[in-house]
C-alpha cells in the first residue's frame, strides 16, 4: 500500500489449528494456532503452517529439553565420545573428534542438532560449551599428546571475550594450547569476518 507516497510492503505469518468445541477450549485453539504461527515464522516470509500431530511433538520436546538445560540431571546425562582420525599412509592415530552425546532418561536420546540451538536460544548455551571444554581438556591430559578437535557454537564464538575465555580455561587446565582444535562453521567466519581475524590472530 501507499503510505505518504512510499511503498509499504506488509506480509502475515498464520498459524491454522483444528479442532471441536465441544472437547477443545477457546484457550487451547488459540494456544496452538500461536505454536504454529512461530513455526510459520521460523521458516519463512509470508508463510502458514498447520497444528498436526508432528509439530505438537516437537513443540513438547523442545518444552522439555529446556526444562532440563542448566539442571543437574543434564550435565550427569552428558557424556562426550571420542571419534579417531587415523593417517590413512601410516595407519597411526592423529587425533580425535570430540562429538557430544545426550542420554536423557525422560526423553531418551537428543541429538546435538536438537540440543545446541535450543540452548543457544534459551541462554544456556555458555554454561554448556564450558561443561564441553572441561571434558575435551580432561580428554588431551589422558591421550598424552594426541589433539582433540571440537566444534563451538556460533553464538559462543560471537561472544567479546570468547578468546580470553577459551585462554583463561585453558591454562587453569594445564593443557598445550597446541593439541586443542576449535571447529567453527564457515558460515560464522564469513558473516563475522572482522572478529573472525582478531579471534584467529
Amino acid at each position: 500500500m501507499l503510505i505518504d507516497g512510499k511503498l509499504v510492503n506488509i506480509g502475515a505469518s498464520v498459524g491454522i489449528a483444528t479442532g471441536n468445541l465441544k472437547s477443545d477450549s477457546t484457550e487451547d485453539l488459540l494456544r496452538r494456532a500461536d505454536m504454529a504461527m512461530y513455526e510459520a515464522k521460523g521458516s519463512q516470509h509470508g508463510a502458514f503452517r498447520i497444528f498436526d500431530d508432528a509439530l505438537s511433538s516437537r513443540q513438547s520436546l523442545e518444552s522439555s529439553i529446556r526444562l532440563a538445560l542448566g539442571t543437574p540431571i543434564l550435565t550427569s546425562e552428558l557424556a562426550m565420545v571420542y571419534q579417531p582420525v587415523i593417517e590413512a599412509r601410516t595407519g597411526k592415530l592423529e587425533s580425535v573428534e570430540a562429538l557430544l552425546r545426550w542420554r536423557s532418561k525422560e526423553i531418551g536420546d537428543v541429538s546435538p542438532a536438537t540440543l545446541i540451538p535450543i540452548a543457544e536460544e534459551s541462554g544456556h548455551i555458555d554454561t554448556l560449551t564450558e561443561w564441553t571444554l572441561d571434558m575435551v581438556f580432561d580428554a588431551i591430559r589422558r591421550l598424552d599428546g594426541i589433539g582433540v578437535a571440537v566444534n563451538i557454537s556460533p553464538v559462543y564464538f560471537k561472544h567479546p571475550e570468547f578468546v580470553h575465555r577459551i585462554f583463561d580455561r585453558l591454562l587453569a587446565a594445564q593443557v598445550q594450547p597446541d593439541l586443542l582444535t576449535l571447529e567453527i562453521t564457515e558460515g560464522i567466519l564469513i558473516s563475522n569476518m572482522d572478529r573472525a581475524q582478531l579471534a584467529i590472530a
